[in-house]
């Protein structure tokens, strides 16, 4: 139809174009004229028309294309809505499906509940009956308590009462019995003796007889008097002790009653009177749980019930139930008291902790059956104790920003816990540091711990204010970039902080914990021991410090888990490590018989969320000599740096090709092969000083 249309449009306009051209031609009567002009005027008029529709019809093509485009488009999506509502209709069926056989389920769980909530109901109300009539017994019991004490009271008075009237009616009836006889006797004296009198020469034989009998009659009459007092007093003193007989019996009575009331009164609050053994068949676990119930209930009089055990890689962890009246935590803490006695009674080598768990309610308790065998040094590097001979590096890298450090270190243990010995140990490997200078503050300086042999800036405690004022200061002056005191790198090391140094200085020492890194100033404060709060400090500025726990302070720093922001698990993975290490080290130094100062000793390293165990190297016996780096002995000049490199304690700084080796416990070089370790071009050396072993580059290797 269109390519009709189009046709029968030329044509309509080559009539015209033919019709216009004869008129035109005509006028002039020219016939040629005319047929090139109609000609001319019908090609004309057919290609205006021909161009004027393809453009219309181009127009028309491409709205269609783009319609058509469109369309296919919208069915694309209308197919995938399509898709997509089938699948909702699916997973619609499916859910639907799901929740039928939800709500089927839920229902039968339902009727269950129901019918538990009514065994529950039952039982509850049997529980309150057997309440009720136990309180009434409880009652009558008090009733019965209330009476017999009265009836002690009254059968006491009238027991006093016979005592008093009972003395003195034996006393009057004695008397005058004696009375009597006596007037009988004198009577009967008299008689005889008229008798003897009108008879005497005659009768003298007869009298004396009668005399002897007179008097034997006297002496049984004084016989039969004494045995009538002593048997009154024989029965005067039954009385009284069948009197306090009776008095005991009764106040035995009361108190059996009144235990036997408060063993109701308990059996109702926790259903835990005495000790419960469970039989656990031959098993020695078993045993034990049993024996430390025992033990509990003769020494400390707490009924316990041991529940069962279970056997890990290295402890043994057993629960018990304990009654409700007491405390867990109170009970947890007593056993932990006696825990020695309780090893050596039961037969275990060791209680490692006893608690109460708050969300079973029950106190946990974990031991040892025997000393663990220690473990060698190749087997207690690879779980995670960084070796003696890398300390130093542990310890630089602490205290590196760069490395994530942080430029404050906290050194903390007790007294001979080791501190000093660290201590020297890093100064001795910042020494080999180029361009650092080390200020040493040392407020007890000549005291018998004194070992340092070396240069000091601070030998007092009034110096050693001085001396972290002049710390202060240099920090300042680096910021505001004024002139300072050196150009150096610098370490200052600040002993016993803790106590010598004022709140003023902590307070400073919180404020440059961490802005130290931009002034090329490194600080490590020493303290006595982990306990922030004693000594003027918070956790939270301790947050901003590298800390390092030695010895006993690591066990502070576990009571403090939370304070640092460990898990529970991190805390007990930790005590875990800790126990293994610290136990390796006991037994080297008991097999060894090593002298304090080259005693193994383990630290913790804290930085963040870091946790590191470290080795803290044998006591530095050297004296402290400027190397690469340097030691400020007073703040008058300051010191040159040499014109030769030293070597010093740690070969690591500048790495060569063939460094010398030497013992990092004890800096000698008199030591032996020992053993190959997995690590490339390294060997375990075995040194013939402090006997100790440590591990280093092969120096047979090339």
């Amino acid at each position: 139809m269109a390519k009709l249309s189009k046709f029968s449009q030329i044509a309509v306009a080559s009539g015209l174009g033919l019709v216009g051209g004869l008129l035109l031609g005509s006028s002039g009567r020219n016939l040629a004229l005319s047929i090139g002009l109609s000609s001319g005027g019908a090609l004309f008029g057919g290609g205006l028309v021909a161009f004027v529709y393809d453009t219309k019809l181009g127009r028309v093509r491409l709205d269609l294309n783009s319609k058509l485009y469109e369309l296919q488009n919208e069915n694309i999506k209308l197919k995938a809505l399509l898709q997509t509502s089938e699948k909702l209709v699916s997973d619609l069926q499916t859910a639907r499906e799901t929740a039928l056989q939800t709500i089927f389920a839920l229902k039968s769980e339902l009727a269950t509940l129901k019918l538990d909530l009514q065994g529950a109901n039952g039982t509850v109300k049997n529980l309150t009956s057997e309440r009720d009539r136990l309180l009434i017994k409880i009652g009558e019991l008090e009733g019965e308590v209330k009476i017999l004490t009265d009836l002690c009271g009254e059968k006491e008075a009238e027991l006093q009462e016979f005592q008093t009237t009972f003395s003195t009616r034996l006393d009057n009836e004695l008397t005058q019995e004696f009375a009597a006889k006596k007037s009988q006797l004198i009577k009967d004296e008299v008689g005889k003796e008229f008798d003897l009198t009108s008879q005497a020469f005659s009768l003298l034989e007869e009298m004396q007889s009668m005399m002897k009998e007179v008097y034997d009659l006297h002496q049984m009459q004084r016989h039969t008097l004494l045995s009538t007092h002593s048997q009154y007093q024989s029965h005067h003193q039954g009385a009284i002790a069948k009197k306090d007989e009776a008095i005991e019996a009764l106040i035995d009575l009361k108190d059996s009653l009144e235990l036997r009331v408060r063993i109701l009164e308990q059996t109702i609050a926790d259903g835990l009177t005495t000790p419960e053994y469970k039989d656990f068949g031959v098993d020695l676990n078993g045993k034990a749980t049993n024996l430390i119930t025992e033990w509990v209930w003769n020494h400390l009089e707490i009924p316990l019930k041991g529940l069962g055990f279970s056997e890990g890689e290295e402890l043994v962890t057993v629960g018990f139930e304990y009654p409700k009246s007491l405390q867990g935590e109170a009970i947890a803490q007593r056993i932990v008291e006696s825990k020695l006695e309780i090893c050596r009674v039961v037969g275990i080598f060791e209680i490692s902790s006893c608690f109460h768990d708050p969300t079973t309610d029950r106190i946990i308790l974990k031991y040892r059956r025997e000393r663990p065998k220690p473990l060698n040094d190749e087997t207690i590097y690879k779980l995670g104790l960084v070796p003696a001979s890398l300390f130093g590096d542990e310890i630089f890298k602490a205290t590196d920003h760069k490395s994530k450090g942080k430029p404050t270190l906290r050194i903390m243990s007790a007294t001979g816990g080791g501190k000093g010995i660290a201590t020297k140990n890093i100064v001795a490997y910042f020494l080999g540091m180029p361009d650092w200078e080390i200020w040493l503050s040392d407020p007890l300086d000549g005291s018998e711990e004194d070992y340092w042999n070396c240069p000091k800036v601070a030998k007092s405690p009034s110096e050693a204010g001085q001396a972290y004022a002049q710390f202060i200061k240099l920090h300042k002056d680096r910021q505001a970039k004024r002139p300072a005191i050196t150009d150096r790198f610098t370490l200052g090391i600040f002993d016993e902080f803790d106590k010598q140094h004022d709140d003023d200085d902590k307070k400073s020492a919180t404020e440059i914990m961490t802005a130290i890194r931009h002034t090329k100033q490194r600080q490590i404060l020493i303290g006595q021991s982990g306990e922030v709060g004693a000594n003027h400090w918070t956790w939270d500025a301790m947050k901003n410090c590298s800390m390092l726990f030695i010895e006993d302070a690591i066990g502070t720093a576990l009571k403090h888990d939370k304070d640092l922001g460990w898990s529970l698990s991190k805390k007990r993975e930790l005590l875990k490590q800790y126990e293994k290490f610290s136990e390796w080290a006991r037994s080297k130094n008991e097999t060894l018989n090593l002298p304090g100062e080259n005693a193994h000793r383990i630290a913790l390293l804290v930085v963040g969320d870091r946790c590191t165990f470290l080795e803290i190297p044998s006591a530095h016996k050297g004296i402290l000599r400027d190397g690469a780096g340097v030691i400020r002995s007073s703040f008058d000049a300051t010191p040159a740096l040499p014109n030769i490199s030293i070597p010093q304690y740690v070969p690591q700084v500048k790495p060569v090709s063939h460094p010398e080796i030497e013992c990092p416990h004890c800096s000698s070089i008199n030591f032996r092969r020992h053993s190959s370790v997995k690590k490339p071009g390294c060997h375990r050396y075995s040194c013939n000083d402090c006997g100790k072993t440590f591990v280093a580059r092969d120096n047979r290797s090339n």
